[in-house]
């Protein structure tokens, strides 16, 4: 079963408790990134829940660089997770293991998510809901939905990345 999409080195990579359902035959090969048109098959074989994933992962780079694309829909089905893109999105527990090996920036989302891989207790609070691990470039944040993450919150957090990991928000903005 897959655990990641998008770029195995991404500089930003958001992390998911859950896995999505994988259509066949478009997502049997090993390939990480996807092509134009297969973020649209993978939110058909799955829930609405998905679909806000996605969304806001959007609205997010969107936010760190508005001028990425026309709008955050654009970016969505234009660039999220297609090869040469700097964003990832890994799912499932190996998070835990890996999260000091990211030489990029992580985001986890959720709160519960974070507490069950132990990360939340070596944690300092950045803002409401959101996080900075204590040893990695790691910020924990609420689960990506909407009524967890409202644009303003999504706003606030870009800002946050900003002004902590100016280094690496930019090589997330290069692309």
């Amino acid at each position: 079963m897959r655990d990641y999409l998008g770029e195995p080195q991404a500089t930003l990579t958001v992390c998911v408790e859950h896995q999505p359902r994988w259509p066949e035959p478009a997502f049997a090969s090993g390939r990480s990134t996807l092509f134009p048109g297969e973020l649209a098959i993978l939110v058909g074989a799955n829930s609405n829940h998905w679909r806000k994933i996605f969304n806001v992962y959007a609205k997010l780079l969107c936010a760190l660089k508005p001028d990425a694309a026309t709008d955050w829909r654009a970016l969505r089905d234009q660039q999220l997770f297609q090869p040469g893109q700097q964003h990832g999105l890994r799912m499932g527990s190996i998070v835990a293991e890996n999260i000091n090996e990211n030489t990029g920036l992580t985001l986890i989302a959720g709160k519960q998510y974070a507490d069950a891989l132990g990360l939340l207790s070596q944690a300092t609070s950045l803002a409401p809901g959101i996080f900075v691990h204590d040893h990695a470039n790691c910020l924990i944040t609420p689960y990506f939905d909407y009524r967890a993450l409202s644009d303003a919150s999504i706003a606030r957090l870009a800002q946050i990345m900003t002004e902590r990991w100016s280094d690496q928000t930019a090589l997330v903005l290069a692309t």
